[in-house]
Formats: C-alpha cells, structure tokens, sequence
C-alpha cells in the first residue's frame, strides 16, 4: 500500500498549468476599458492606414472578445472529467479525433 504524506506537495499536473495559465493571462484585458482599447486601437490604425477596412475591424473585435471566451472555455474544461478522453483514447481514437469528437463537444 502506498500512502503520502500530507505535508508533501502535490504531484505536478501540467494539464492544470495549460488551462490556468492562459486564464490568468486573458483576465486581465476584460478589467481594462473598453474605451482605452479602442482609442489605442484606432491611433494604431490611423498609423497604418487601417481605419474601416475588413482586417481592421475583425483584429478589432477578436481582441476584445478573445480574453471571454478564453475565460469561459477555461472554466469548461476545469469541470470535464478527464476519464471521458482517456476512455476514448484507450478505444484506439487518435488525439485530434478525441479532442473533435469527445472534447469540443462537451465544452
């Protein structure tokens, strides 16, 4: 039988870093003004002749909407069970086909 003690620290789990990490990263832009953004954003693109063109609009919009979703798709991946994945992978399904047909929908 193996016991721990409690005083030990707990076993490093690289998957907890890869969803904490970038959770921790993008909560910082929601806390920033919208306003600020946009007027940074809009003297940038006055520089680079950007204003009220396609690409502008859409770097635009995923800035300030990408640092939500990571947000949200963080939290849903911290309440998956990870059983579910590795029932699939010990069925023989490939990564990429765990993560489109197991993962991605549950988040």
């Amino acid at each position: 039988m193996i016991t721990s003690d409690p005083s030990d620290p707990p076993p490093f789990d690289a998957t907890h870093l890869l969803v904490t990490a970038p959770a921790a990263l993008f909560s910082i832009s929601p806390n920033l003004p919208t306003v600020i953004v946009a007027l940074g954003m809009y003297i940038l693109y006055l520089r680079m002749h950007l204003v009220g063109t396609l690409p502008a609009l859409v770097v635009a919009h995923s800035t300030l909407s990408l640092p939500y979703v990571v947000i949200n798709v963080a939290a849903a991946l911290r309440t998956m069970d990870p059983t579910v994945e590795l029932a699939a992978q010990s069925l023989g399904a490939p990564p990429l086909r765990t993560f489109l047909m197991v993962t991605l929908p549950l988040i």
